[in-house]
């Protein structure tokens, strides 16, 4: 698939826990060659952030901090699923 280079795609897969989101959004990605971001990464993330940060004053602006800093590289560390 060629786009446009001013044009970006943008896909959202959406359904409920275990119908097979994630792994349609791979199939697609790889068919397509596009990005995949999954949202439970940065559910994973955020969930990790938290845990480890014993410290936190205020957590609205530490959350948006945190999710501010996000990067595809944070998102991929094996630490998320332990």
């Amino acid at each position: 698939m060629k786009l446009k280079k001013n044009i970006k795609l943008l896909i959202a897969v959406d359904g409920g826990a275990g119908s097979g989101k994630t792994t349609g959004a791979k199939l697609i990605s790889k068919k397509y060659k596009l990005n995949l971001l999954s949202s439970g990464k940065l559910y994973r993330y955020i969930a990790f952030k938290l845990i480890n940060n014993k410290t936190i004053k205020n957590k609205k602006l530490f959350l948006v901090k945190t999710a501010n800093k996000i990067t595809l590289k944070k998102l991929k560390d094996r630490k998320l699923y332990s």
